[in-house]
């Protein structure tokens, strides 16, 4: 038995029954470009490799969840093979965990941006404004106890 991923090509490597299956497969459409993956454990499994429609490696570790970061629009299929301590794939995801990013439009990221910008040259000002209305700091005589 082998695995397909969603455009029917075949994962090299998964010859095994063993169930190995994300915990969500669909995602609602993401703006931060981020996104945390997780899956069940399989026995015997010493690493689980995350790989993209690429086949590019996203996580290689021992524990069954992985956080990916830094995508760009678009819409990314995830699969996860589970190795044995040899390397040997022992188990691989049937269905892929689709992840869609559409980021924030450059409108409201710099619309924010100025808003921010406004709140710290407020503040500026303020505490600048502040220290020169200040009265200066008067230096007390030191009792001398002798």
């Amino acid at each position: 038995m082998t695995s397909q991923d969603h455009r029917g090509d075949e994962i090299p490597g998964d010859t095994t029954e063993q169930s190995l299956a994300f915990e969500q497969t669909e995602f609602p459409v993401n703006q931060e470009g981020y996104v945390s993956l997780s899956w069940n454990e399989v026995p015997g499994a010493s690493e689980y490799v995350l790989l993209d429609d690429s086949q590019r490696i996203q996580y290689r570790g021992a524990f069954p969840v992985a956080f990916v970061s830094g995508l760009s629009n678009g819409t990314y299929p995830f699969h996860v093979q589970a190795k044995n301590a040899d390397g040997d794939v022992i188990a691989t995801t049937q269905v892929p965990a689709v992840v869609e990013v559409q980021h924030w439009p450059m409108k409201y990221a710099s619309g924010l941006f100025f808003v921010g910008l406004a709140v710290f040259l407020i503040l500026v000002f303020l505490i600048t404004w502040g220290s020169w209305r200040a009265p200066p700091a008067r230096d007390e005589p030191s009792e001398d106890h002798s």
